[in-house]
């Protein structure tokens, strides 16, 4: 597999057997923190997120087509069961990683440019802005 940047200025993550999966610029990408590398993830403005085995080979273990616009902001806890994923729109949502279902988060009304969960799992906070101001931050308690 080959991470790249071409003239456009747009990131491609590219297997050999196939074409580029994302396509359109790479936003994020994201390794999770618990202790190995054999994962990770990225996010794409095509509204695309996948998980990536790096064992022997480079493959995908798991794509999420959103609908909610270009995705903008991605983190997973430390367990590999949750991603938070932030849109240009303004959304946000947790998508179970085992389930594949999501929960949205409401209040952002501009895009969002970065999420984080806290250590322990339990909360997770998000921000959004446009020119340099900042229209909120937003936390919410992931597990009842």
């Amino acid at each position: 597999a080959v991470v790249s940047t071409q003239s456009t200025g747009m990131s491609t993550i590219t297997r050999k057997d196939t074409n580029s999966l994302h396509k359109q610029l790479i936003t994020q990408i994201e390794v999770p923190e618990n202790g190995t590398s054999d994962t990770f993830f990225t996010a794409s403005r095509d509204g695309k997120i996948y998980e990536w085995s790096q064992n022997k080979t480079l493959s995908v273990l798991k794509s999420f087509e959103r609908k909610h616009g270009q995705v903008t902001a991605i983190k997973v806890d430390k367990n590999k069961n949750w991603l938070v994923a932030g849109y240009s729109t303004g959304r946000v949502e947790i998508i179970d990683l085992n389930t594949r279902e999501s929960t949205e988060l409401k209040g952002h009304t501009r895009q969002v440019n970065c999420v984080d969960i806290t250590l322990d799992n339990k909360n997770i906070a998000t921000g959004s802005g446009s020119g340099g101001t900042q229209d909120g931050h937003l936390s919410h308690r992931m597990f009842p």
